[in-house]
């Protein structure tokens, strides 16, 4: 491991410690600005993909900014704890209350593939930000341009 990378991931795990605490509505107050982003830049989204820019509007940039949408929409709920009723439960179970949290995990890396350099490793940033971890993306092979306006926005 290079001290530059060891020094790039002390750093985003303090990151990730603030912005956990923001709480998720306030993460997803992110995503959405991320998601207007997305549709006010999708041109030079596409222009930083190695393909038809027609076919990277309509296969990445659209269907990122509509699981952004999703998660504004639902990850409040999905991320939320839930409680355990007694349906199911094995007998010895009887009277213990369960309940399932959703946690931060700390830095998440994503590793991007070289033929959906956007929508795939863009999909998996935005879930795990959504959650409160940070992320690192290590963009496949041509994706460092659009990856690295997605990291701007």
């Amino acid at each position: 491991m290079t001290t530059d990378f060891a020094a790039a991931v002390a750093e985003t795990g303090e990151a990730q410690q603030t912005w956990a605490a923001l709480g998720v509505r306030a993460r997803l107050r992110v995503i959405r600005r991320l998601r207007h982003a997305l549709a006010s830049r999708a041109r030079e989204f596409a222009s930083r993909v190695e393909r038809d820019a027609a076919e990277t509007l309509a296969s990445e940039v659209l269907p990122l900014a509509e699981a952004c949408r999703f998660l504004e929409d639902q990850a409040a709920s999905l991320l939320a704890t839930r409680y355990t009723d007694a349906d199911g439960r094995p007998v010895w179970l009887t009277g213990v209350s369960l309940e399932v949290r959703r946690e931060p995990v700390g830095t998440v890396l994503v590793i991007g593939p070289f033929n959906d350099p956007l929508f795939l490793p863009g999909v998996q940033a935005v879930q795990a930000l959504a959650a409160g971890n940070a992320v690192m993306v290590k963009p496949g092979r041509g994706g460092r341009g659009v990856m690295d306006l997605m990291a701007e926005c």
